[in-house]
């Protein structure tokens, strides 16, 4: 599982912008050796959402693995933590429920953007 480390808070400087996103994953495992997270508590979404606004946050594995699962709405906020905290996170599959899709309504975004192709 998750190595083990403590996260920078340094490194929330990095522009996300920056980041590359083809071919990543949004899911993250996060090290808890101490087990100070056994289930999803306040502190761990406080800590973790400094990253980026929290789709899924996965305390099951926590007892036995010594670990969590943190998946981010955005992509970028997974690499965001990843190079905040080396040794302590690594990245994780995505879970087959973890899909996104939006609807747009066509004629609402044609008014918005009318010279869309």
């Amino acid at each position: 599982m998750c190595r083990q480390s403590r996260m920078s808070k340094g490194a929330l400087n990095i522009p996300a912008e920056s980041i590359p996103t083809s071919a990543l994953t949004n899911t993250v495992c996060v090290s808890d050796p101490d087990g100070k997270w056994p289930v999803v508590q306040a502190d761990a979404v406080k800590e973790l959402s400094e990253f980026g606004e929290i789709a899924r946050l996965d305390a099951s594995l926590g007892v036995v693995a010594r670990c969590i699962l943190v998946t981010y709405f955005d992509v970028r906020a997974a690499q965001r933590l990843l190079l905040s905290s080396p040794g302590r996170v690594e990245p994780f599959p995505a879970a087959a429920h973890d899909c996104r899709i939006v609807r747009v309504e066509l004629a609402a975004f044609s008014k918005k953007v009318p010279n869309v192709e």
